[in-house]
């Protein structure tokens, strides 16, 4: 039978509708969430329920199962493969002749992306698609994504008939030719070598992490190189400085979200290191959300600000007994009483964001603190009162 005690999780059904997969972590799996078929009998009664095997499935998840409507071509998401990070979605062909599935293919960037693309839909044509991913320019979390799958025919051309060749008497007079200047072999460049460890804050031992860097304007991914446990390897190759944004996550840890901005390519070889202390999710532990931006003297968010708050979303609803404290501070332009307002009404806020996206409000508290606890010196705006403008959270329950 197809429905168990245990979970299954997505379904598609072939375009003839007699067969489906599923995807479920009932026992005798490969592990996690496996894919499985299923075909109709003459009662209209799906049996014959089968796993696909470790071709398909891994000792992780598998999920979001689509058969295309060539009725061969399975589409399906795996945290199990070789990939960019998160769910990537992966496609295998059926061999009628030996029964078998083909190696799956990842199916690459801009639809894959280091967080999770899972669940894909394509139309009739199998020429657009759907699917579900978690991106920086997303109005929530999981969004819905349109992309195009169109292949561009290569052109053919008749070859053109050999002509003969035909001698030509060619007749050869002294001329001053004019100096060639010899031209200058072009400099070697190397690109930016960019290193990241993450480590426990406390014990500086290496942390196994999440580690996504990506252009701070255009938002394209900088591939990343896993090179042993919580350190990872980026390959910078644009021209002249550029900025980004650095994201590391991981289970257990406070969510680190760091603009830097990086060099690209130069004549000499270049490597820069850069070490991430992670916070662990403990009792008092005080993390300010540097990326929250508000409109002048308001409390509305500006669009920048929402890569902050869905990885605080993500952070609390990854642990769900998180209890936190929301703390917005000001700098000391305007009264007292009206700092604390304002700072009151930013912390409110961002627990509007979160109780919105399901978070329950009873686990969050909300607290203005005005500009009574300035992280700096409000004599100078760059380095004192823009410091000072912010918002905390700290945790009160784990």
């Amino acid at each position: 039978m197809v429905n168990s005690s245990y979970e299954e999780n997505s379904i598609s059904i072939a375009r003839d509708e007699k067969m489906i997969f599923f995807s479920s972590n009932r026992p005798g799996g490969n592990g996690g969430l496996d894919i499985y078929s299923a075909t109709v009998d003459e009662k209209g009664q799906w049996t014959g329920i089968k796993n696909l095997g470790v071709k398909i499935n891994t000792e992780t998840d598998e999920d979001g199962p689509f058969i295309d409507h060539d009725g061969k071509t399975l589409y399906f998401s795996s945290k199990g493969r070789k990939g960019m990070g998160g769910y990537d979605i992966f496609k295998s062909t059926y061999d009628e002749l030996t029964g078998e599935w083909s190696e799956p293919e990842n199916v690459g960037y801009p639809i894959n992306t280091p967080d999770n693309d899972i669940f894909i839909f394509l139309s009739k044509d199998s020429k657009t698609g759907y699917y579900a991913s978690v991106r920086e320019d997303a109005i929530g979390y999981d969004d819905i994504y349109m992309i195009s799958l169109v292949e561009q025919p290569i052109a053919k051309k008749d070859p053109e008939p050999v002509k003969p060749v035909v001698p030509v008497p060619v007749k050869e007079e002294p001329k001053n030719e004019p100096v060639k200047p010899v031209e200058q072999p072009k400099k070697q460049t190397y690109p930016l070598k960019y290193v990241v460890s993450v480590v426990d804050g406390s014990t500086k031992q290496p942390v196994s992490a999440k580690v996504k860097l990506q252009g701070a304007k255009d938002n394209v991914v900088v591939g990343a190189k896993p090179n042993g446990v919580g350190i990872f390897e980026f390959t910078v190759n644009t021209t002249g400085v550029k900025d980004y944004r650095l994201t590391v996550e991981s289970d257990g840890y406070v969510f680190v979200n760091q603009s830097i901005a990086l060099p690209g390519v130069s004549e000499k070889e270049n490597t820069i290191t850069r070490i991430v202390d992670m916070k662990k999710l403990e009792m008092g532990v005080v993390s300010v959300l540097r990326n929250l931006y508000f409109d002048f003297d308001k409390a509305t968010f500006k669009q920048e600000s929402y890569n902050e708050l869905n990885k605080l979303e993500r952070m609390m609803l990854q642990n769900p007994n998180l209890k936190v404290e929301i703390a917005g501070h000001t700098d000391v332009v305007g009264t007292k009483n009206y700092n604390l307002f304002l700072s009151r009404k930013r912390a409110e806020a961002v627990k509007d964001f979160l109780t919105k996206k399901g978070i329950d409000s009873r686990r969050i508290k909300i607290v203005g603190y005005g500009s009574s606890r300035p992280l700096a010196s409000n004599d100078d705006e760059k380095d004192g009162r823009e410091l000072n403008r912010r918002v905390e959270f700290k945790v009160t329950g784990i």
